[in-house]
């Protein structure tokens, strides 16, 4: 019998960002993301409404945003 405990340690991460996840936020932004780590909110339908990035970009660029809001309402 699994436990409490051991499902909540091996459930996945619900703020890991998914293809979906990434796609969304690319048509919201009309661009592709880059340095997304992680969804830090969704709407109650599920979709991100905010996005946390590396603190460098892939190109070694710093990122002007740790937090980022790809939709506009």
């Amino acid at each position: 019998m699994t436990s409490v405990a051991d499902t909540v340690l091996h459930a996945p991460d619900p703020t890991a960002p998914t293809p979906a996840d990434l796609e969304a936020v690319t048509a919201q932004l009309g661009r592709p993301v880059r340095g997304v780590v992680s969804i830090a909110h969704r709407c109650p339908c599920g979709c991100p409404t905010v996005v946390r990035t590396e603190p460098r970009l892939p190109n070694g660029t710093p990122s002007p945003l740790p937090f980022m809001r790809p939709v506009p309402n």
